[in-house]
């Protein structure tokens, strides 16, 4: 195998195991937090989610960057509404990484093209990526923020 070849066979595997992670992540949810779930996002604009999200980043990234236990440990130390949100987030951040490692690995086929068709095609790859997060609700569905 080339070395270009194990870059693009490490880059998928990475962004699989994303994938993994957010389903790990799903599961620290029981059935009633993510019911509760659902009703809190309801008072939520997509803005205000988003700003949210901004606010939270660190603690967001070191809860994904966690192994179960020591996750667990974290969102055992948030009150209130925070380890729902916190999990939320922490899904959607995984699935943000896999869509960004698998647009990655699709941009290999630039290499070679003329830096005009290069352009239009890793903005084409971008929209894609954003289009599949734009929606995305770790349980299938979506939910509704207070202003749709």
């Amino acid at each position: 195998m080339t070395e270009r070849g194990a870059a693009k066979l490490s880059i998928y595997r990475y962004a699989d195991r994303c994938r993994l992670i957010a389903e790990e992540i799903r599961e620290d949810l029981d059935g009633d937090e993510y019911e509760a779930l659902f009703e809190i996002m309801s008072q939520y604009s997509y803005t205000d989610w988003l700003q949210w999200r901004r606010e939270h980043e660190e603690e967001c990234l070191k809860l994904l960057a966690a192994a179960p236990k020591a996750r667990k440990k974290r969102l055992d130390r948030l009150q209130g509404e925070e380890p729902i949100l916190m999990v939320f987030a922490a899904c959607q951040a995984a699935e943000d990484a896999a869509a960004f490692l698998a647009a990655t690995d699709q941009a290999n086929f630039l290499v070679g093209l003329s830096y005009r068709r290069a352009a239009a095609e890793a903005n084409r790859l971008r929209r894609e990526m954003l289009r599949s997060y734009e929606s995305y609700w770790p349980w299938g569905g979506n939910p509704s923020y207070a202003d749709e």
